[in-house]
């Protein structure tokens, strides 16, 4: 019997950390998105495409 093994080539490891994924999300947010989200939809999500 022949096990064949599968490997993704295009498998590798998240360039950032989910830490760091947050935090530059975060930053993001702040720096480009905040000053265009109104008052009155403080605490709700935001959804950028």
């Amino acid at each position: 019997m022949i096990v064949q093994q599968h490997f993704d080539r295009h498998q590798h490891q998240p360039r950032y950390s989910k830490e760091e994924f947050a935090r530059r999300g975060d930053a993001l947010y702040e720096a480009q998105v905040r000053s265009q989200v109104e008052e009155e939809n403080h605490g709700k999500i935001v959804a950028i495409c």
